[in-house]
């Protein structure tokens, strides 16, 4: 993979390499070896932050929006001609905390984002637990079926889900 045109290994990982053992062996009188060691430190710094910046960030918060470290292909809308190209885009992520499911029936919780005409829904998932019986479910799934409109997350259950009293939801979306 090649990004700002550095290759990077499949997976954006950091291979591992042999740079810092050269500082032990560094001979210090001989200026070429400095100015090449300096450069390869550089080199390996920039690929760990290229690949560092390019990963996901695994924070969940249910108490404000969070930008993943995840990107989108540029606005397929603008092109050179039309207005400048765009960047890559982020990726927006937010946690809900839902109240209880129902017995085939509708559970709805304000997701707080402000949609607009440039918002973008990436992705949408959960859980459910019931503390009792210690059975888990994920969310969307046969029985639970997911819908988002511009103020809220609503889960609508087919069969008997009242047992499952937590329900985690994650948002993740592009806004531009």
């Amino acid at each position: 993979m090649a990004i700002n045109n550095v290759n990077l290994p499949n997976g954006v990982f950091v291979e591992e390499t042999s740079v810092w053992d050269q500082i032990g062996n560094l001979d210090t009188k001989n200026p070429e070896d400095l100015r090449l060691l300096i450069t390869r430190l550089y080199q390996n710094i920039n690929l760990i932050s290229i690949a560092l910046n390019l990963k996901d960030t695994g924070i969940f918060d249910n108490s404000q929006e969070f930008i993943t470290g995840m990107n989108y292909f540029p606005d397929p809308t603008k092109t050179a001609v039309t207005s400048p190209q765009s960047e890559m885009r982020p990726v927006y992520r937010t946690t809900l905390i839902m109240g209880a499911l129902t017995n085939a029936g509708t559970t709805t919780t304000a997701h707080n984002i402000n949609p607009n005409s440039s918002f973008r829904l990436v992705r949408c998932y959960g859980a459910a637990t019931d503390p009792v019986g210690l059975q888990y479910t994920p969310i969307p799934n046969s029985d639970i079926n997911v819908y988002m409109d511009a103020t809220n997350i609503v889960l609508t259950t087919t069969t008997d889900y009242s047992a499952y009293s937590e329900v985690l939801m994650v948002i993740e979306y592009l806004k531009w």
